[in-house]
């Protein structure tokens, strides 16, 4: 199991700006969990993933958890010390010993902003009572030097403040941000993570098959920058989305965490393909999360439902 006291070094801090580089001391394969959409309660789909992500975890043994957003239902966290924290969080998770010590990479999704009055801060707030919740701003990046010598760069965006155009939040300090960090990383492997998809071929409250904010200012900072995959969630189901030709970015949609499960659309997946050149390779409307396994030169990327029970993958080479 990683050592709960793994320490995170070479810290560089900034208004906008907070990079985490740790050395993964586990051997050559670097292995996480996605998990998106998760903390709601009035269904019982969260506490069935949390048991297959522990089953998982016994097996494989990964360094962290990262999540793709809408961390607590319905409207985020109160305040730091929100017991909501114990009930959706430590009590659902942590009674398993292959999860307890693991951290998560938390980033934010809609419900996270509650009343959009600023309570998503108050996600941020309680990082300072947990050492396994790591939320240090709205957007941060962290890099793991794997036993190979290689690389993996992460990148967790808000894209609620970026859509929305929050300008408390200075919305448009991330997108400089995360253009000057992909330009400058050196990293084998670039993974941005965050709530919102760019594509889906499911009803995401029948709200449409793209983003437009996403995909016509992010995605291509991400394309030029030799981004690897867009992991996200927001839509209530597991999809890979690829463009047809079968290069350039993987769309990893995880968000079958606990919340109501969204259907698939056939005349979205029809649009995607017609007038966006973008293929759903895959899409299941159950509850389950996604792992990933990466190397220096492959990375390998799992769909599992809430029983462990793998039942897509697909990889990229280097």
């Amino acid at each position: 199991m990683p050592n709960p006291a793994l320490v995170l070094a070479g810290v560089t801090v900034g208004i906008f700006l907070l990079g985490l580089n740790f050395d993964y001391a586990y051997g050559d394969q670097l292995r996480f969990i996605v998990l998106g959409d998760w903390g709601e309660l009035k269904l019982r789909g969260q506490a069935w993933v949390a048991a297959g992500m522990a089953a998982w975890a016994e097996e494989n043994d990964p360094a962290f958890i990262i999540t793709t957003g809408d961390n607590i239902y319905p409207k985020g966290l109160r305040t730091p010390d929100d017991v909501q924290m114990d009930y959706k969080w430590r009590d659902v998770y942590h009674n398993y010993t292959s999860l307890v010590d693991l951290r998560w990479y938390v980033s934010l999704g809609n419900h996270d902003y509650g009343d959009w009055e600023g309570e998503e801060w108050n996600e941020i707030g309680f990082a300072e009572y947990d050492y396994r919740w790591i939320l240090p701003h709205l957007w941060y990046d962290y890099v793991v030097d794997l036993g190979d010598g290689g690389t993996v760069h992460f990148l967790a965006i808000d894209t609620e403040t970026f859509t929305k155009q929050i300008v408390r939040n200075n919305y448009t300090d991330m997108v400089d941000w995360m253009e000057d960090t992909l330009r400058t990383s050196t990293a084998d492997w670039k993974f941005v993570y965050g709530h919102r998809h760019v594509f889906t071929a499911g009803d995401a409250l029948q709200r449409g098959p793209v983003t437009g904010d996403l995909f016509d200012v992010l995605v291509p900072i991400m394309e030029r920058n030799d981004v690897d995959a867009y992991i996200c969630g927001h839509d209530h189901n597991l999809q890979h989305l690829r463009n047809i030709s079968g290069v350039g970015l993987d769309y990893v949609i995880s968000g079958a965490g606990g919340a109501l499960l969204s259907r698939h659309m056939s005349d979205y997946e029809e649009v995607l393909r017609n007038e966006y050149n973008i293929d759903t390779l895959f899409f299941n409307m159950t509850y389950g999360f996604v792992t990933v396994a990466v190397e220096k030169s492959f990375a390998r990327f799992d769909y599992y439902d809430e029983n462990a029970q793998l039942f897509y993958t697909f990889s990229r080479s280097k």
